[in-house]
Protein backbone atom coordinates (compact mmCIF):
# COMPACT_ATOMS: atom_id res chain seq x y z
CA UNK A 1 0.00 0.00 0.00
CA UNK A 2 1.42 3.39 -0.95
CA UNK A 3 1.57 6.37 1.37
CA UNK A 4 -1.07 8.48 -0.35
CA UNK A 5 -3.84 5.91 0.03
CA UNK A 6 -2.64 5.10 3.56
CA UNK A 7 -2.88 8.74 4.59
CA UNK A 8 -6.37 9.05 3.16
CA UNK A 9 -7.51 5.90 4.94
CA UNK A 10 -6.65 7.50 8.27
CA UNK A 11 -8.84 10.50 7.41
CA UNK A 12 -11.93 8.29 7.44
CA UNK A 13 -11.68 7.79 11.17
CA UNK A 14 -10.47 11.27 12.11
CA UNK A 15 -13.21 13.66 13.05
CA UNK A 16 -11.94 16.93 11.69
CA UNK A 17 -14.28 19.67 10.60
CA UNK A 18 -13.69 18.53 7.00
CA UNK A 19 -16.91 16.60 6.24
CA UNK A 20 -19.12 19.38 7.53
CA UNK A 21 -17.63 22.00 5.26
CA UNK A 22 -17.85 20.65 1.75
CA UNK A 23 -21.16 18.95 2.08
CA UNK A 24 -23.18 17.51 -0.75
CA UNK A 25 -25.69 19.80 -2.40
CA UNK A 26 -29.19 19.35 -1.08
CA UNK A 27 -28.36 17.56 2.15
CA UNK A 28 -29.37 19.06 5.45
CA UNK A 29 -26.79 20.49 7.82
CA UNK A 30 -23.99 20.69 5.25
CA UNK A 31 -22.29 23.60 3.59
CA UNK A 32 -23.29 22.96 -0.02
CA UNK A 33 -22.05 24.89 -3.03
CA UNK A 34 -25.00 27.24 -2.92
CA UNK A 35 -24.75 27.97 0.78
CA UNK A 36 -21.04 28.81 0.55
CA UNK A 37 -21.68 30.99 -2.49
CA UNK A 38 -24.56 32.80 -0.79
CA UNK A 39 -22.45 33.50 2.31
CA UNK A 40 -19.77 35.16 0.19
CA UNK A 41 -22.21 36.97 -2.09
CA UNK A 42 -24.31 38.35 0.74
CA UNK A 43 -21.25 39.53 2.60
CA UNK A 44 -20.01 41.32 -0.50
CA UNK A 45 -23.41 43.00 -0.79
CA UNK A 46 -23.28 43.96 2.90
CA UNK A 47 -26.68 42.41 3.34
CA UNK A 48 -25.82 39.77 5.91
CA UNK A 49 -26.01 41.93 8.99
CA UNK A 50 -28.00 39.76 11.33
CA UNK A 51 -29.88 37.01 9.54
CA UNK A 52 -29.03 34.81 6.61
CA UNK A 53 -32.00 33.45 4.71
CA UNK A 54 -29.68 31.29 2.62
CA UNK A 55 -27.65 29.91 5.47
CA UNK A 56 -27.48 26.21 6.10
CA UNK A 57 -30.77 24.90 7.39
CA UNK A 58 -30.50 23.79 10.98
CA UNK A 59 -32.88 20.99 11.67
CA UNK A 60 -31.29 19.86 14.90
CA UNK A 61 -32.11 16.35 13.71
CA UNK A 62 -31.31 13.70 16.21
CA UNK A 63 -33.91 11.20 15.05
CA UNK A 64 -31.36 8.44 14.75
CA UNK A 65 -30.06 9.18 18.22
CA UNK A 66 -33.57 9.39 19.64
CA UNK A 67 -34.16 5.84 18.48
CA UNK A 68 -31.60 4.71 21.04
CA UNK A 69 -33.31 3.89 24.30
CA UNK A 70 -31.80 5.84 27.21
CA UNK A 71 -32.31 4.73 30.79
CA UNK A 72 -32.93 7.34 33.49
CA UNK A 73 -30.35 7.98 36.22
CA UNK A 74 -28.47 4.69 35.83
CA UNK A 75 -26.08 4.01 38.69
CA UNK A 76 -22.36 3.86 38.14
CA UNK A 77 -22.45 0.25 39.32
CA UNK A 78 -24.68 -0.67 36.37
CA UNK A 79 -22.37 1.12 33.98
CA UNK A 80 -19.31 -0.64 35.37
CA UNK A 81 -20.95 -4.03 34.96
CA UNK A 82 -20.59 -3.75 31.16
CA UNK A 83 -16.78 -3.66 31.26
CA UNK A 84 -14.77 -6.41 29.61
CA UNK A 85 -11.68 -7.39 31.59
CA UNK A 86 -9.86 -8.97 28.67
CA UNK A 87 -9.06 -5.97 26.44
CA UNK A 88 -6.48 -3.23 26.66
CA UNK A 89 -4.66 -0.80 24.38
CA UNK A 90 -4.81 -2.53 21.03
CA UNK A 91 -7.02 -5.55 21.71
CA UNK A 92 -9.94 -5.52 19.32
CA UNK A 93 -10.91 -9.16 19.71
CA UNK A 94 -14.60 -9.78 20.14
CA UNK A 95 -15.88 -10.39 23.64
CA UNK A 96 -19.35 -11.29 24.82
CA UNK A 97 -21.53 -8.21 24.54
CA UNK A 98 -24.41 -7.19 26.75
CA UNK A 99 -25.93 -5.32 23.83
CA UNK A 100 -28.68 -6.63 21.61
CA UNK A 101 -27.62 -4.22 18.86
CA UNK A 102 -25.66 -5.37 15.86
CA UNK A 103 -22.88 -2.76 16.07
CA UNK A 104 -20.14 -2.74 18.67
CA UNK A 105 -17.88 0.30 18.11
CA UNK A 106 -14.72 0.54 20.18
CA UNK A 107 -15.24 2.14 23.59
CA UNK A 108 -13.13 2.27 26.71
CA UNK A 109 -13.35 3.10 30.40
CA UNK A 110 -10.38 4.89 31.97
CA UNK A 111 -10.08 4.75 35.77
CA UNK A 112 -7.83 6.47 38.26
CA UNK A 113 -6.56 4.90 41.49
CA UNK A 114 -9.06 6.94 43.51
CA UNK A 115 -11.97 5.43 41.55
CA UNK A 116 -12.90 8.28 39.21
CA UNK A 117 -13.62 7.24 35.64
CA UNK A 118 -14.02 8.64 32.15
CA UNK A 119 -15.62 6.86 29.21
CA UNK A 120 -14.19 7.13 25.70
CA UNK A 121 -15.95 6.37 22.40
CA UNK A 122 -14.18 6.08 19.06
CA UNK A 123 -16.29 7.90 16.48
CA UNK A 124 -16.47 8.15 12.70
CA UNK A 125 -17.44 11.09 10.51
CA UNK A 126 -20.14 9.50 8.36
CA UNK A 127 -22.76 6.83 8.97
CA UNK A 128 -25.75 5.09 7.46
CA UNK A 129 -28.85 3.81 9.20
CA UNK A 130 -27.06 0.66 10.36
CA UNK A 131 -24.51 2.62 12.37
CA UNK A 132 -26.68 5.01 14.36
CA UNK A 133 -28.20 2.62 16.89
CA UNK A 134 -25.43 2.65 19.48
CA UNK A 135 -25.05 -0.32 21.83
CA UNK A 136 -26.12 -0.70 25.45
CA UNK A 137 -22.66 -0.05 26.87
CA UNK A 138 -22.68 3.35 25.17
CA UNK A 139 -26.19 4.10 26.47
CA UNK A 140 -25.21 3.29 30.04
CA UNK A 141 -22.05 5.41 29.84
CA UNK A 142 -23.97 8.29 28.26
CA UNK A 143 -26.55 8.23 31.06
CA UNK A 144 -23.84 8.06 33.73
CA UNK A 145 -21.90 11.07 32.45
CA UNK A 146 -22.76 14.72 33.08
CA UNK A 147 -20.89 16.01 30.02
CA UNK A 148 -19.49 14.92 26.68
CA UNK A 149 -16.18 16.05 25.24
CA UNK A 150 -15.74 16.30 21.47
CA UNK A 151 -12.97 17.56 19.23
CA UNK A 152 -15.03 20.48 17.99
CA UNK A 153 -18.70 21.34 18.43
CA UNK A 154 -19.63 21.83 14.79
CA UNK A 155 -23.34 21.93 15.66
CA UNK A 156 -22.89 25.50 16.91
CA UNK A 157 -21.53 26.52 13.52
CA UNK A 158 -24.53 25.01 11.79
CA UNK A 159 -26.85 26.92 14.10
CA UNK A 160 -25.12 30.33 13.94
CA UNK A 161 -24.77 32.15 10.57
CA UNK A 162 -22.08 34.44 11.98
CA UNK A 163 -19.92 31.44 12.86
CA UNK A 164 -20.57 30.02 9.40
CA UNK A 165 -19.22 33.26 7.88
CA UNK A 166 -16.13 33.08 10.08
CA UNK A 167 -15.48 29.48 9.11
CA UNK A 168 -15.86 30.12 5.39
CA UNK A 169 -13.35 32.98 5.49
CA UNK A 170 -10.98 30.95 7.62
CA UNK A 171 -10.94 28.47 4.75
CA UNK A 172 -10.11 31.08 2.11
CA UNK A 173 -6.81 32.52 0.98
CA UNK A 174 -6.73 36.25 1.75
CA UNK A 175 -3.38 37.12 0.18
CA UNK A 176 -4.15 36.41 -3.46
CA UNK A 177 -3.03 32.78 -3.35
CA UNK A 178 -5.02 29.98 -4.94
CA UNK A 179 -5.07 26.22 -4.50
CA UNK A 180 -3.19 25.93 -7.82
CA UNK A 181 -0.02 27.14 -6.11
CA UNK A 182 0.00 24.18 -3.75
CA UNK A 183 -0.78 21.31 -6.13
CA UNK A 184 0.73 20.09 -9.36
CA UNK A 185 -1.16 20.98 -12.55
CA UNK A 186 -1.91 17.30 -13.09
CA UNK A 187 -3.45 16.85 -9.64
CA UNK A 188 -5.36 20.13 -9.72
CA UNK A 189 -6.88 19.42 -13.15
CA UNK A 190 -7.83 15.87 -12.12
CA UNK A 191 -9.54 17.15 -8.97
CA UNK A 192 -11.51 19.75 -10.92
CA UNK A 193 -12.60 17.03 -13.36
CA UNK A 194 -13.71 14.83 -10.44
CA UNK A 195 -15.60 17.62 -8.68
CA UNK A 196 -17.34 18.68 -11.90
CA UNK A 197 -18.47 15.10 -12.50
CA UNK A 198 -19.99 15.09 -9.00
CA UNK A 199 -21.57 18.55 -9.35
CA UNK A 200 -19.29 19.92 -6.61
CA UNK A 201 -17.03 22.38 -8.43
CA UNK A 202 -17.35 26.15 -8.51
CA UNK A 203 -14.65 28.46 -9.87
CA UNK A 204 -14.58 30.39 -6.61
CA UNK A 205 -13.28 27.24 -4.89
CA UNK A 206 -9.86 27.97 -6.38
CA UNK A 207 -9.52 30.65 -3.71
CA UNK A 208 -10.18 28.13 -0.93
CA UNK A 209 -7.49 26.35 1.08
CA UNK A 210 -6.75 22.62 0.84
CA UNK A 211 -9.03 21.70 3.74
CA UNK A 212 -12.08 22.73 1.70
CA UNK A 213 -10.81 20.73 -1.26
CA UNK A 214 -10.23 17.70 0.94
CA UNK A 215 -13.75 18.17 2.27
CA UNK A 216 -15.12 18.06 -1.28
CA UNK A 217 -13.10 14.96 -2.14
CA UNK A 218 -14.06 13.15 1.07
CA UNK A 219 -17.72 14.00 0.66
CA UNK A 220 -17.74 12.69 -2.90
CA UNK A 221 -16.29 9.41 -1.61
CA UNK A 222 -18.65 9.30 1.38
CA UNK A 223 -21.65 9.83 -0.87
CA UNK A 224 -20.63 7.11 -3.32
CA UNK A 225 -19.97 4.73 -0.41
CA UNK A 226 -23.61 5.15 0.60
CA UNK A 227 -22.84 7.06 3.80
CA UNK A 228 -24.02 10.44 5.07
CA UNK A 229 -21.48 13.02 6.25
CA UNK A 230 -24.23 15.10 7.85
CA UNK A 231 -24.80 12.27 10.32
CA UNK A 232 -21.48 11.87 12.11
CA UNK A 233 -21.45 10.04 15.41
CA UNK A 234 -19.98 13.16 17.04
CA UNK A 235 -22.85 15.29 15.75
CA UNK A 236 -25.49 12.75 16.78
CA UNK A 237 -24.11 12.47 20.31
CA UNK A 238 -23.60 16.24 20.62
CA UNK A 239 -27.17 17.03 19.60
CA UNK A 240 -28.49 14.43 21.98
CA UNK A 241 -26.37 15.78 24.86
CA UNK A 242 -27.74 19.26 24.29
CA UNK A 243 -31.31 17.96 24.25
CA UNK A 244 -30.69 16.29 27.61
CA UNK A 245 -28.97 19.38 29.05
CA UNK A 246 -25.54 17.80 29.35
CA UNK A 247 -22.50 20.04 29.00
CA UNK A 248 -20.57 19.89 25.73
CA UNK A 249 -16.83 20.41 26.07
CA UNK A 250 -14.54 21.15 23.12
CA UNK A 251 -11.14 19.47 23.31
CA UNK A 252 -10.01 21.51 20.31
CA UNK A 253 -12.02 23.83 18.06
CA UNK A 254 -12.91 24.20 14.40
CA UNK A 255 -10.29 26.95 14.06
CA UNK A 256 -7.63 24.73 15.59
CA UNK A 257 -8.40 21.92 13.18
CA UNK A 258 -8.33 24.21 10.15
CA UNK A 259 -4.96 25.57 11.31
CA UNK A 260 -3.63 22.02 11.74
CA UNK A 261 -4.59 21.11 8.19
CA UNK A 262 -3.14 24.39 6.92
CA UNK A 263 0.22 23.45 8.42
CA UNK A 264 0.63 20.38 6.20
CA UNK A 265 3.34 20.72 3.55
CA UNK A 266 2.60 20.79 -0.17
CA UNK A 267 4.21 17.34 -0.41
CA UNK A 268 1.61 15.91 1.98
CA UNK A 269 -1.20 17.66 0.11
CA UNK A 270 -0.01 16.25 -3.22
CA UNK A 271 0.09 12.75 -1.70
CA UNK A 272 -3.37 13.11 -0.20
CA UNK A 273 -5.09 14.49 -3.26
CA UNK A 274 -3.42 12.17 -5.73
CA UNK A 275 -5.51 9.36 -4.23
CA UNK A 276 -8.61 10.88 -5.83
CA UNK A 277 -7.28 11.71 -9.28
CA UNK A 278 -7.75 8.50 -11.28
CA UNK A 279 -10.77 6.23 -11.59
CA UNK A 280 -8.82 3.41 -9.93
CA UNK A 281 -7.52 5.48 -7.01
CA UNK A 282 -10.93 7.08 -6.46
CA UNK A 283 -12.66 3.71 -6.38
CA UNK A 284 -9.96 2.50 -3.97
CA UNK A 285 -10.96 5.36 -1.67
CA UNK A 286 -14.63 4.38 -1.91
CA UNK A 287 -13.75 0.77 -1.07
CA UNK A 288 -11.52 1.90 1.78
CA UNK A 289 -14.31 4.08 3.16
CA UNK A 290 -16.71 1.14 3.17
CA UNK A 291 -14.14 -1.16 4.79
CA UNK A 292 -13.25 1.37 7.47
CA UNK A 293 -16.90 1.99 8.26
CA UNK A 294 -17.58 -1.72 8.69
CA UNK A 295 -14.48 -2.03 10.89
CA UNK A 296 -15.69 0.90 13.00
CA UNK A 297 -19.11 -0.72 13.47
CA UNK A 298 -17.54 -3.96 14.68
CA UNK A 299 -14.87 -2.26 16.76
CA UNK A 300 -12.08 -3.94 14.81
CA UNK A 301 -10.02 -1.00 13.54
CA UNK A 302 -6.42 -2.15 13.90
CA UNK A 303 -3.36 -0.24 15.04
CA UNK A 304 -2.44 0.27 11.38
CA UNK A 305 -5.06 3.01 11.23
CA UNK A 306 -2.99 4.94 13.76
CA UNK A 307 0.13 5.14 11.68
CA UNK A 308 2.14 1.93 11.75
CA UNK A 309 3.64 2.56 8.31
CA UNK A 310 6.34 -0.08 8.74
CA UNK A 311 3.89 -2.71 7.55
CA UNK A 312 3.67 -1.02 4.15
CA UNK A 313 6.14 -1.05 1.29
CA UNK A 314 6.96 2.67 1.32
CA UNK A 315 9.88 4.61 -0.08
CA UNK A 316 11.94 6.83 2.22
CA UNK A 317 10.18 9.87 0.77
CA UNK A 318 6.76 8.33 1.42
CA UNK A 319 7.75 7.45 4.99
CA UNK A 320 8.85 11.04 5.60
CA UNK A 321 5.50 12.33 4.35
CA UNK A 322 3.67 9.76 6.44
CA UNK A 323 5.56 10.74 9.59
CA UNK A 324 4.83 14.44 8.99
CA UNK A 325 1.14 13.77 8.49
CA UNK A 326 0.99 11.41 11.46
CA UNK A 327 2.65 13.95 13.77
CA UNK A 328 0.43 16.87 12.80
CA UNK A 329 -2.95 15.14 12.63
CA UNK A 330 -2.49 12.33 15.14
CA UNK A 331 0.51 12.30 17.49
CA UNK A 332 0.46 15.92 18.66
CA UNK A 333 -3.32 16.03 18.90
CA UNK A 334 -3.51 12.69 20.71
CA UNK A 335 -1.15 14.00 23.39
CA UNK A 336 -3.26 17.12 23.94
CA UNK A 337 -6.51 15.11 24.09
CA UNK A 338 -5.00 12.60 26.52
CA UNK A 339 -3.82 15.44 28.76
CA UNK A 340 -7.32 16.93 28.90
CA UNK A 341 -8.84 13.51 29.53
CA UNK A 342 -6.39 13.05 32.39
CA UNK A 343 -7.58 16.37 33.84
CA UNK A 344 -11.17 15.05 33.82
CA UNK A 345 -9.98 12.03 35.79
CA UNK A 346 -8.02 14.14 38.27
CA UNK A 347 -11.02 16.38 38.88
CA UNK A 348 -13.46 13.47 39.15
CA UNK A 349 -15.56 14.77 36.27
CA UNK A 350 -18.07 12.36 34.76
CA UNK A 351 -17.26 12.85 31.08
CA UNK A 352 -17.85 10.81 27.92
CA UNK A 353 -15.04 11.58 25.46
CA UNK A 354 -16.10 11.19 21.81
CA UNK A 355 -13.27 11.64 19.32
CA UNK A 356 -12.23 10.01 16.04
CA UNK A 357 -11.46 6.32 16.47
CA UNK A 358 -7.93 6.65 15.06
CA UNK A 359 -6.93 8.82 18.02
CA UNK A 360 -7.09 5.89 20.46
CA UNK A 361 -4.83 3.30 18.85
CA UNK A 362 -1.09 2.73 18.80
CA UNK A 363 1.78 3.67 21.08
CA UNK A 364 0.96 7.35 20.62
CA UNK A 365 -2.79 6.85 20.99
CA UNK A 366 -4.91 8.14 23.85
CA UNK A 367 -5.38 4.69 25.41
CA UNK A 368 -1.66 4.00 25.57
CA UNK A 369 -0.83 7.51 26.79
CA UNK A 370 -3.28 7.21 29.69
CA UNK A 371 -1.93 3.78 30.63
CA UNK A 372 1.61 5.15 30.68
CA UNK A 373 0.41 7.71 33.25
CA UNK A 374 -0.83 4.94 35.52
CA UNK A 375 -4.53 4.89 34.64
CA UNK A 376 -6.37 1.62 34.08
CA UNK A 377 -8.02 1.51 30.65
CA UNK A 378 -10.47 -1.28 29.88
CA UNK A 379 -12.21 -2.08 26.62
CA UNK A 380 -15.98 -2.20 27.02
CA UNK A 381 -18.26 -4.79 25.48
Amino acid sequence: MKANRTLCCILTSLILAVPFLGGCAGKQNSFSQNSVASIIAEDNDSSASGTDDNSTENSGDTESADESESSENESSENTESTVSTESDTGDTSKTESSSSNTITPAMWKAESKDGSCVYMLGTIHATDESGRDLPDYFEEAFDYCDAIAVEADVTTVLEDPSQAFDMVYKLMYTDGETIKEHLSDETYNALVKLFKSKGLYMEMYDTFKPMMWMSLAENAVIDEAGLDSTQSIDGIVTNRAKEENKDVIELESVDFQIDAFDSLSDGILEALFSSYTTDESYQNQVASMKETYEAWKSGTLSESIAGDYDMYDLTDEEKALYEEYNKVLLVDRNAAMAEKTEKFLEDGDKVLVCVGAAHYYGDDGIVSLLEKEGYTVTRLS
